[in-house]
């Protein structure tokens, strides 16, 4: 008998209990697998993505009967995709689009994309469900290099960047409305600081003017001051004038150097070309416009105050708010519709999900929209379809809303923003 055989049955019980534990293992690790794999094969037919395959069979007492042989389904998962590699033939994609809610209740994920890819050994392709898979946690510092007026907001449910092209496309006019504590701050934060880091990689800050209105007036102070920006607090009537009077003189500007260019044949398309030039007249600055709190400084149905015949001090100045949040209204509606033109960027924001809430800007005057959590008939106005009553959409995550249809994002954490605490608000 071999020596090495030999040594190890003088040790048979040790030998035992290492070959039982190794079984256990395999066992437990075989039946979680299992476990995971678990596909709701009644539920599944129930929805006709696979038929029971039969075959006549030859019974001696019975002549022929049929026998199920096999089932033509065959699904598993690969990471964060779930891919159907056998199913009924008669379904394609649209199929499991049409499929999609069923099979996120069945399987408990969510479902951002779908897509096939040909097998070898068969015409039948695969039907791949990409399911989301966002980190842990995503820092400011982990964004991709960017160029000048990309806007960064974060990365989607397939961890690709979601960025906005304010020179390209002139996608620069969006709308945030989630719910306090969604994180709406910390994604503002994140967009002007990768913004305005881009532009001072490139020597191109002095193209862009930070301007900030926030009611609560602590969200964005450290960055407006890292970047010299401007930073009211509209709810003081002191800087709601200042506010309006310098938006007031940015509309007086852009509007005389539109009249020059439309008179001298220019397209306003060329506005960034015209600026690196040396030109015989000034061309403003573009504006990064931010509008924290927006419900608090618009608002429908508000009715002008009524004056006495001898008005009292706190009369006139009811009265003069009145007139400057209105005119505010206005050039910020007339801004958001110029931003094709002259590539300013505005990102307005609120905690109401309410379209009658506002006055100015128009819904239809942005055309990027971010959304939180809100419920099923705020969501069906917003975006057509209830999926905003979501408990999933938690701190840090939002919709999308632009050309492209609608896709969750999960925005950046930012280390270097004092008072964050854990990154989000």
């Amino acid at each position: 008998m071999d020596p090495l055989i030999s040594e190890l049955l003088k040790h048979k019980e040790a030998l035992i209990a290492v070959i039982s534990a190794i079984g256990v293992t395999l066992f437990y690790f075989t039946y979680q697998l299992y476990k995971s794999r678990k596909y709701h094969l009644k539920e599944l037919k129930a929805l006709g993505l696979y038929q029971d395959e039969m075959k006549e069979v030859m019974n001696e007492k019975l002549g022929i009967k049929e026998k199920r042989i096999s089932s033509k389904i065959k699904v598993y998962w690969k990471g964060n995709k779930l891919i159907f590699s056998k199913y009924n033939r008669a379904f394609g994609i649209k199929n499991f689009e049409n499929l999609k809610q069923n099979l996120e209740t069945l399987f408990g994920k969510k479902i951002e994309l779908i897509t096939h890819e040909k097998q070898w050994f068969s015409s039948q392709p695969k039907i791949i469900l990409h399911t989301e898979a966002f980190p842990e946690t995503f820092l400011l510092s982990q964004r991709p290099k960017l160029s000048v007026g990309q806007l960064f907001l974060g990365i989607d449910a397939l961890n690709r960047p979601v960025i906005l092209e304010s020179i390209k496309d002139f996608t620069s006019a969006l709308l945030i409305l989630a719910p306090r504590g969604s994180g709406k701050s910390v994604l503002i934060n994140g967009m002007l600081i990768s913004f305005f880091e881009t532009l001072n990689e490139q020597g191109r800050s002095d193209e862009y003017e930070l301007i900030i209105a926030d009611n609560k007036g602590t969200d964005f102070i450290d960055v407006a001051d890292r970047f010299r920006g401007a930073y009211y607090q509209p709810f003081n009537l002191k800087d709601l004038r200042e506010l309006v009077g310098r938006l007031r003189q940015h509309k007086a500007e852009v509007e005389a150097t539109l009249e020059y260019l439309k008179a001298h044949r220019i397209s306003p398309r060329h506005w960034d070309e015209l600026r690196t030039k040396k030109t015989q007249f000034h061309v403003p600055k573009k504006l990064f416009l931010v509008l924290d709190e927006m419900k608090q400084y618009f608002g429908s149905g508000k009715q002008a105050p009524r004056l006495s015949k001898e008005p009292t001090a706190d009369e006139l100045e009811l009265k003069e708010r009145f007139d400057l949040t209105r005119e505010f209204g206005q050039i910020v509606n007339w801004l958001v519709e110029q931003t094709r033109s002259v590539g300013s960027v505005i990102c307005g924001a609120s905690q109401s999900p309410n379209k009658s809430d506002y006055d100015y800007p128009d819904f239809v005057n942005f055309p990027v929209m971010v959304l939180g959590q809100c419920n099923a008939q705020q969501s069906i106005q917003l975006i057509g379809d209830a999926s905003l009553n979501d408990n999933t959409l938690t701190r840090g995550k939002f919709v999308i809303r632009d050309e492209f249809g609608t896709r969750r994002f999960l925005a950046p954490l930012s280390i270097k923003i004092k008072g964050d605490g854990n990154g989000v608000r």
